[in-house]
This record gives structure tokens, sequence and C-alpha cells, in this order.
């Protein structure tokens, strides 16, 4: 007897999805850490700047996963509600945009250490080790594309956890608030870093920020992906 074929559930599909972007959002800064802490390098300032280092292979192929899985993201199962359809619209189009950009910031690097020193171009050994950007050459337009797209992406993240990842559970509710909470608090700490690193001795706030954003991010996502599970985990440890 041939062995009936499972059939997928396009939800479940969609759950699994939501759960590994998160995952991989959370795995980004965790996997920087531990190799800039195992090879003895440097912490770069900014995680961007780990495009620089021999960690560019992890941060572009990370954020391109992200990207290309955030293409792939489903909403609810369709109803005939029209303020339920616009509602599904919005939120595809939403992780659409947040899934270019998450692409954009891989592809059009933040500026090197040598340019924000005032060189007008990389040194020598840098280009050597660096290869090139996509338009060839160093110049305030990656700059500018990569930040723009990074603060896009993280407003557009902050926009899912307050009003999109909407849960019948109050606990899952505040988390997902607390989350877009962190994401806010880590996108001011980086874009503030800098004018703090010249008040204190501590010259990672850029990093602490974009780790804040990133970790608040994957914890929302992974919790997303896992909530009925969980809910009825606690549900049948309180019995």
């Amino acid at each position: 007897m041939k062995q009936a074929i499972k059939k997928r559930n396009p939800e479940e599909t969609g759950k699994k999805i939501i759960f590994l972007i998160g995952f991989l959002a959370f795995l980004l800064p965790t996997l920087i850490l531990i190799l800039s802490v195992v090879k003895c390098c440097r912490l770069e300032t900014s995680i961007s700047h780990n495009y620089f280092t021999n960690n560019r292979e992890i941060f572009t192929g990370i954020l391109i996963a992200i990207g290309l899985m955030m293409i792939c993201y489903s909403t609810t199962p369709d109803t005939e509600n029209p303020s339920d359809k616009k509602k599904n619209r919005v939120e595809k189009s939403l992780a659409r945009i947040a899934a270019i950009c998450a692409i954009l910031i891989a592809l059009f690097p933040t500026s090197p250490h040598t340019l924000e020193s005032g060189h007008t171009s990389p040194e020598k050994l840098a280009v050597d080790m660096l290869q090139y950007t996509l338009n060839g050459e160093y110049t305030s337009f990656n700059q500018i594309i990569h930040t723009a797209s990074a603060l896009i992406l993280f407003i557009i993240l902050s926009v899912f956890c307050f009003y999109i990842f909407k849960s019948e559970t109050t606990k899952f509710r505040s988390l997902y608030n607390l989350c877009g909470i962190l994401i806010w608090i880590g996108i001011l700490l980086a874009a503030f870093g800098k004018p703090l690193e010249t008040l204190t001795t501590i010259a990672q706030f850029v990093f602490i920020g974009e780790t804040l954003a990133l970790f608040s991010f994957g914890a929302s996502w992974m919790l997303k992906g896992k909530e009925e599970a969980l809910t009825l985990l606690f549900r049948n440890h309180r019995k």
C-alpha cells in the first residue's frame, strides 16, 4: 500500500518561517560576539563594520537569509471580512519592505573605519582584504542606503511588535510590547552611540544598541512562531 502523503498546513509552515526569522536575528550578534572572542579579534564598534572583517559572510549571509524568508512571510488565513483582508495586505506589504531593507543592509555596507577617520578612500590593505561593493567604490551613497534601510527595517519590526503580533493572552501581548520598546531603545542607542562614547569610557554603544534591537526582534518573532505551543504548555502546567 502506498503511504498517505501528509498534506502540508500552510499556516504551520508560516509559523516555522516566523520562528526561523527570529532565530536568525538572534543568531547574528551572538555569532559575531562568539567569533570575536574565539579569534581574539577586536570587537567592532558596530555590527555593520563586521562587513569589513572575516565575519563578513556571516553578516551578509544571515541578513540576506532573513530578507528572503521575510518575502515568504504569510499572514493569517484569508477571510471574507474586508477589514481583515486590508490588515493582511498591509501586513504582507510591511514584511516585503522589511525584507528589501534587510537585503539592502547586506549589499550596501556602511563606511569603513578608514573613511570615518577622514581618508578619502580605504587603505590598499583594506581594499585587498575587503573586496568591492556593488558600485565598485566606497561613497556616501552606500552609507545612506545602509543607514536608511536599517532605520526603516527596525521601525517596521517595532510596528509588528506593537500592532501586528496581537495575542489573546495578556502575557504575550505584554512581551510583544516590551520587545517593541526595547527595539526603540536599541535604535536610540545606535543613533546616539557615537556622541555618548565621547562622554564615557564605553566605546560600544552603537554595537550594544544594534544587538539589543536584534535580540528584541529575534525574541518577538520566535515567540510569535511558537505562541500556540507555549500557550498550550502553560495551560497544561497549571493543570
